[in-house]
């Protein structure tokens, strides 16, 4: 018999849904493919057919909950929206799923997303950041959404077209994730409808970057020294992330103040703590 997933962590990148995953692997009731299934968002996945998206879950045991985390999901506006409407074809496909978005303060996670890229030797170290976010290379990192994966309203906009508020659990990474992680499991198995199972990996971070820019830049010239140089890096104090400008960063928290006034009223959610951000900087 065909299964299909009950649980959908949708996104935002890099905001808790890596963290919501290992979660997930570790629960006995749950079941959770390695990687990114991202069947509604990939081109070549999703020419595939249900079956294969079946297939994915193959190893799931009689009576666990099968979970997709593919935060691609939730990137409804990309401007290579190469599946077509992605709510309305898992809809179509899983419309009892139940929907799990966690949300991070939109320039950090463009922050945290643009040195992802950079560690993935994606982006060069030495690039004009400025550049590519704001200014005339904005087209180069338009591939990347670094911008437009922020603009939760209206992805989340995009999926109350097709499923209730109540399918959905959102989670601000700052408020509820970092801040509480023990309640915030209790919430989302709650939502779920499985056992909390509480220990201390809830607490630890699910991503890690370089902690130098020195490792990123020395990974960035000899990738093939990573393994090496990653454990050299982890002995070293952890600096501060890659970012542009101050007036560019400006500009960024400009850009989102709409967006965040927008997402507040949607989903009923007290943003102060982004405003906090944007304001300090």
């Amino acid at each position: 018999m065909m299964r299909l997933p009950q649980i959908l962590v949708i996104g935002a990148q890099k905001s808790g849904t890596t963290w919501m995953a290992r979660y997930f692997d570790q629960h006995p009731d749950v079941f959770i493919p390695p990687g990114e299934v991202d069947y509604f968002c990939d081109p070549e996945k999703a020419a595939q057919p249900i079956e294969w998206y079946a297939s994915q879950f193959d190893g799931a045991s009689e009576g666990q909950i099968l979970a997709d985390k593919s935060p691609g999901y939730l990137y409804t506006n990309s401007p290579k929206d190469f599946t077509g409407d992605i709510p309305a074809k898992m809809h179509a496909l899983l419309p009892e799923a139940k929907l799990l978005i966690a949300l991070r303060e939109p320039v950090s996670r463009l922050i945290s997303a643009l040195n992802h890229h950079i560690e993935r030797l994606r982006i060069s170290p030495d690039e004009d950041f400025d550049a590519i976010l704001l200014g005339a290379r904005k087209d180069e990192g338009t591939p990347y959404g670094f911008l437009e994966r922020g603009l939760y309203a209206r992805q989340i906009e995009s999926f109350l077209e097709f499923y209730p508020r109540e399918q959905m659990r959102i989670f601000l990474y700052e408020d509820d994730i970092a801040a509480r992680p023990e309640e915030t499991i209790r919430d989302l198995t709650d939502f779920v409808g499985i056992a909390p199972q509480i220990d201390s990996s809830v607490n630890s971070r699910a991503n890690r970057r370089m902690n130098t820019k020195f490792a990123q830049r020395l990974n960035h010239k000899l990738p093939a020294l990573r393994p090496l140089i990653a454990a050299v890096d982890r002995m070293m104090p952890r600096a501060a992330p890659f970012r542009p400008s101050e007036a560019c960063m400006k500009e960024l928290y400009a850009y989102y103040a709409p967006e965040i006034d927008r997402l507040e009223e949607l989903i009923g959610r007290d943003l102060s703590t982004w405003r906090k951000k944007a304001a300090h900087g």
